[in-house]
């Protein structure tokens, strides 16, 4: 019986790691797409690289 908790606590550690995992992966990569379309989108910078 103990050994079934312990699996079942480290299925549930192991689930909230993933879920955390892509949601830091998933917020940086549209954080990265809404830069990409400042930069395009401002006026005034066609000159500066």
């Amino acid at each position: 019986m103990r050994r079934f908790a312990y699996c079942k606590v480290v299925l549930a550690t192991s689930l909230v790691w993933v879920m955390l995992d892509m949601f830091i992966l998933l917020y940086f990569s549209e954080c990265n797409k809404c830069d990409d379309k400042r930069e395009r989108g401002l006026p005034g910078r066609d000159g500066e690289h």
